[in-house]
């Protein structure tokens, strides 16, 4: 019931120490599980302890060294992740001008007497300049060190600690514990650079909003339907509020109306005075107004930036996220309001008046939603995890990751390996298309918010959609597939499926979908079957392309597809599959749908009728064969440029009358000594005659039809064979190339060895002389006076008569598609064809013939008749050619010899067929 394919390389590696940290350079090292005696710090510290054994060429970050950062005379070291990015950024940033820094001091155990306890605690590091000179001052140190790691603590609602000396500067994460700022009032200043743009940001946006009620968009109903409702009031002592950022520079103004109350919050807690900065960066300190999501945050900071440069004012801030306080014991929003997750501003103008302008500002800024409110504007933003808009691309949609509220992790959690498995928020958004035929409602957890999708899961459902429907009749209502099931939480996941189903833990990582059709369909054709089928013949290659492989599995009412690191197949029970189908059968099948849609071998044409008009499929030969001819009205119209008229009353056919009818009789000698039963044998002389028999000129129209019919009867009648039946003996190669005939011939069976050829290529190519009294001889079978498709059709009857792997053997990029009749035979209408192998006898052009070879390929599934065709393109290689071992003998000879008189015939013959603009 269940078979894995295809193992990919993939593991993880679960380490027995203690947790993992990972650190600015990439580097993850492992804590120790218990602290040895001496290592304890002085202060308290968040900070691991980490084992140095082998750790002497590794480093923390570009700028810290293991060995400079810990105790020349100790083995064990501390260090946090977030204070070692602080001192990397320091030193980049000074190193940009021309001040190097160095680490004087980094950890320090208590017993070596550090110049401060602090540097016991991993979480500190006294810096000085690599080499000083004048002009360097350890101001520029302090002025670097604040702009560099504010926004770095500031992520972990950690205080900066500076300490200053004549030389040294003292750089400190403070502890986790409410301790103060350490750093001067003056200093303050010094952030304004590290939260300026660089650049003002282009600004094209055309929408206008100048009066009261005007908004953006404006299709919103409000605020809260257009960016989705908060879960929950955000409080100061809440796990989200961390998630919440300060803003602490002093470009943006504060309204800080707050601060003027007895308390903040709850009763008894005072409140934090922030107009000028704010009291710090731990939660308790944080100023109300200043605070908000991290996306308004980015969004606010550009807005900053054109109103100083395009406006010369500044932003003012009335409002961000909001609490209780004494003058508004439930708060100053109403219920539900944005402004409790910080999700929402009121923004106003310093010395300007002009809104419009800055709603315009807003829009750029990809604030979500404006609305101009008179004297004022309120804006909000969607939920998003990060500060950058990191936008996942659907076909239809883009949307933003989001972390769902701290009290439903559990609902979301999924493990940190899936580090793609993006969570998004639905709320108020339902009905928008990801992709054509599917929404948001479709996919998601009708239960739960918040859910996870892969747009290349997207993607494969959008293709079995499309597949199903690509050959509807005109007007005809598109056949709906059904997601039954796809993104799961991850509690409903555990209830509903079982560790041993084959689906357990995919559709809570929003990898997985369950598919059936709409009821009402005729199932006799729309079936989980022919699902399973589009899903492998359509997803083969989107999964690929995104670097994983495909689990299907094939149940009584419906499928389940998803990506995972191996392929693997299953089925439900017997009864799923389709009638007169084993197991096995269904296993090999949905393989090779799947193996031929990574390979673009899939065969769809864009439109089947055209493909099928005047189509001639190949056929092997039998006394039964019979071709139908195409009926004339339904060829292609000519152009007036191009039309060739047909005749048969021409000075060349009253020639050649005698010297045809004499082919004709030598022909039907060698065909009568063979046994032929019942009317073969007068079958065969009237198809001989109507095709060397007859006399007309142009290779279209009723004359030519008939040639072709006759012809096409003949070699398929007639009991001489072609001699290619054995497998993996057929080379192919183009016909006028001398040297690859001599390869192809010689690394198996090529057409010149038919038996059939020999036969007819002596008459194909015969001559007589119109003049007895003179040498000159012209062909009976002149490419301008009397076409022949003889040799177009016998190397068709020759293709579709190869078995097993068949070779192809090219010397440029053009001969692939000069060889296009016997390469669509071997590649899509022999079936009993297992692979082709392309030769390519100039090694430099490997790469060019293949790419000539894939698009070959990938055409042909568009553009072939799918009433004849295998059920996929055959497996194509292309490779450089082995070297050539070539035998002499006089039978070789020979034929060389009537390849040379057929390649002189056929060069004509297909340059009179390319100037008549005539075909097949």
């Amino acid at each position: 019931m269940f078979r894995s394919v295809l193992v990919l390389a993939a593991a993880l590696v679960h380490l027995c120490a203690g947790e993992s940290v990972i650190f600015p350079s990439g580097e993850t090292l492992n804590s120790v599980d218990e602290v040895p005696d001496g290592y304890a710090s002085a202060i308290n510290t968040s900070s691991l302890l980490f084992d140095s054994e082998g750790l002497d060429s590794v480093s923390l970050s570009v700028y810290v060294p293991v060995s400079r950062w810990k105790s020349p005379d100790q083995r064990y070291f501390r260090a946090n992740p977030t204070f070692i990015a602080c001192l990397q950024n320091t030193s980049t940033a000074l190193s940009g001008e021309d001040k190097p820094i160095e680490i004087a001091e980094g950890y320090r155990t208590a017993a070596e007497s550090p110049s401060s306890d602090v540097l016991t605690s991993g979480e500190a590091a006294v810096v000085r300049f690599t080499n000083a000179t004048d002009g360097m001052t350890v101001n520029d140190i302090v002025r670097v060190a604040i702009q560099q790691c504010v926004p770095v603590f500031e992520d972990v609602q950690r205080n900066l600690g500076i300490g200053v000396t004549d030389d040294t500067v003292l750089i400190q994460m403070r502890p986790d514990d409410g301790s103060e700022l350490g750093f001067e009032s003056d200093w303050w200043t010094y952030l304004d650079s590290a939260y300026d743009l660089a650049t003002t940001p282009t600004c094209d946006e055309d929408t206008v909003l100048s009066s009261n009620g005007d908004k953006y968009p404006s299709t919103a109903t409000s605020a809260e339907a257009e960016v989705g409702a908060i879960d929950y009031a955000i409080t100061r002592d809440s796990e989200d509020f961390k998630r919440l950022v300060q803003y602490p520079a002093s470009h943006i103004l504060f309204a800080d109306e707050e601060s003027s109350s007895s308390w903040c919050g709850t009763e008894g807690t005072s409140c934090n005075p922030c107009a000028s900065h704010p009291a710090g960066f731990t939660p308790s300190q944080r100023c109300a107004d200043r605070t908000m999501s991290k996306r308004l945050f980015t969004a606010l900071r550009r807005v900053d930036k054109h109103v100083r440069a395009q406006l010369n004012a500044q932003l003012r801030i009335t409002e961000a996220w909001d609490e209780p306080h004494s003058g508004a014991v439930d708060g100053d929003q109403t219920e539900n309001s944005l402004h409790y997750e910080g999700r929402a501003a009121k923004l106003e103008l310093s010395g300007s008046s002009d809104l419009t302008s800055l709603a315009k500002y807003c829009i750029c800024a990809d604030i979500d939603y404006v609305e101009h409110k008179g004297t004022y504007l309120l804006v909000a933003v969607q939920k998003q995890e990060a500060y950058s808009s990191n936008y996942i691309e659907f076909d239809s949609e883009a949307l933003v990751p989001v972390l769902p509220p701290s009290v439903a992790t559990e609902t979301y959690e999924v493990g940190e390996v899936y580090t793609h498995a993006y969570l998004f928020d639905s709320d108020g958004r339902e009905n928008k298309n990801l992709c054509d035929d599917g929404t948001i409602g479709d996919f998601k957890d009708p239960d739960e918010r918040y859910f996870r999708l892969d747009p290349t899961l997207v993607k494969c459902y959008q293709a079995i959609s499309t597949r199903d429907n690509k050959y509807n009749a005109d007007g005809a209502a598109r056949r709906k597939i059904v997601v039954l099931v796809s993104y799961r939480s991850t509690p409903a996941q555990s209830n509903e499926y079982p560790m041993t189903d084959p689906r357990y833990m995919a559709f809570n990582r929003g990898y997985a979908m369950q598919l059936s059709y709409e009821d009402g369909v005729d199932t006799a054709i729309y079936n989980p079957a022919q699902l399973a089928t589009y899903a492998a013949s359509q997803c083969g290659k989107i999964f690929k392309t995104a670097g994983v492989s495909m689990g299907l599995g094939l149940y009584t009412d419906s499928i389940f597809v998803d990506m995972r690191g191996e392929q693997e197949l299953w089925v439900e029970t017997s009864d799923a599959l389709p009638d007169g189908m084993s197991e096995d059968e269904w296993f090999d099948k949905t393989d090779e749908y799947i193996f031929a849609s990574e390979e673009d071998r899939i065969i769809e044409p864009d439109d089947p009728i055209s493909a099928c008009l005047d189509f001639i499929p190949a056929q092997m030969q039998s006394p039964d064969f019979d071709h139908n001819r195409v009926p004339a009205q339904r060829r292609r119209k000519r152009t007036t440029s191009d039309v060739c008229t047909q005749t048969s009353s021409t000075t060349h056919c009253s020639q050649t009358a005698s010297h045809r009818q004499t082919e004709v009789a030598h022909v039907m000698r060698a065909v009568t000594r063979l046994h032929l039963e019942g009317d073969l044998q007068d079958r065969l002389q009237t198809a001989l005659e109507g095709c060397l028999g007859v006399c007309g000129t142009c290779m279209e129209g009723s004359l030519w039809d008939s040639k072709v019919e006759h012809c096409n009867n003949f070699m398929h009648w007639v009991p001489i064979l072609l001699g290619n039946n054995e497998t993996d003996v057929t080379n192919i190669h183009n016909r006028n190339n001398l040297a690859l005939k001599a390869d192809a011939c010689h690394s198996g069976h090529c057409i010149v060895e038919a038996p059939l050829f020999s036969q007819l290529v002596g008459s194909v190519d015969e001559r007589y002389r119109p003049d007895t009294s003179k040498s000159a001889e012209h062909e009976v079978y002149s490419p301008q006076e009397n076409p022949l498709p003889v040799m177009d059709l016998l190397y068709k009857l020759y293709t579709i008569h190869a078995a097993g792997h068949v070779k192809v053997w090219v010397e440029t990029v053009e001969e692939i598609n000069m060889l296009q009749n016997p390469l669509e035979v071997v590649l899509a209408y022999n079936k009993n064809v297992t692979g082709v192998t392309v030769y390519v006898t100039d090694s430099e052009l490997v790469a060019d013939v293949e790419t000539a070879a894939r698009k070959f390929v990938e055409d042909l599934g568009a553009s072939a008749c799918n009433l004849y065709t295998r059920d996929t393109i055959a497996p194509l290689t292309v490779e450089a050619a082995p070297a050539a071992k070539r035998r002499r003998s006089p039978e070789y000879d020979l034929r060389h010899q009537l390849l040379e008189r057929e390649q002189k015939w056929e060069e004509r013959w297909m340059q009179s067929k390319l100037r008549s603009g005539g075909g097949m």
